[in-house]
């Protein structure tokens, strides 16, 4: 019964994280996007 509550507990910061890395990946995107424009021009 233990293991179910800690795999609960475990969902939710996975789902964190997850978030977490896919907005860091979007920022670094979008930094070089915008650093390439920055060149271009």
């Amino acid at each position: 019964m233990e293991s179910i509550y800690i795999i609960l507990l475990l969902i939710p910061t996975f789902i964190v994280y997850g978030l977490g890395i896919a907005l860091a990946i979007l920022a670094v995107k979008c930094m070089l996007k915008y650093l390439r424009e920055d060149k271009n021009h």
